[in-house]
């Protein structure tokens, strides 16, 4: 069975607290695919595997019931967090090309105090 959508490998690693400038959009969309490929998908896989085994062995109504319920339960949270992660991105890239027809980071003010 085949995940049903496609987030790259993660390599992200926050940065600790109070450090400003290390957590990159880049490590957020790597520890967002490092949450479906290590925490969403396994679940959802074996929930897959489960009803099938207990459809296998004409496992009773109520038990088939819950599980297929838990199984969409997890294709909607994945479904949830790839609709996360894509509208998160969308908003980040016109900001990030924003900056960089600014003249990249060293442009960026490293105090965000903002006035009204």
């Amino acid at each position: 069975m085949t995940t049903p959508v496609h987030v790259p490998a993660g390599t992200g690693t926050p940065a600790p607290s109070g450090q400003v400038g290390d957590y990159t959009h880049a490590a957020w969309m790597g520890d967002m695919a490092e949450l479906f490929g290590d925490d969403i998908v396994p679940i959802y896989r074996a929930l897959c595997v489960m009803e099938q085994t207990q459809d296998a062995v004409q496992a009773g109504r109520t038990q088939l019931a819950h599980v297929r319920d838990w199984q969409q339960t997890g294709l909607e949270l994945l479904r949830f967090v790839a609709a996360f992660a894509k509208n998160t991105d969308e908003r980040f890239i016109p900001v990030f090309e924003a900056i960089q027809t600014a003249g990249g980071q060293a442009e960026v003010a490293q105090d965000k105090q903002y006035h009204q």
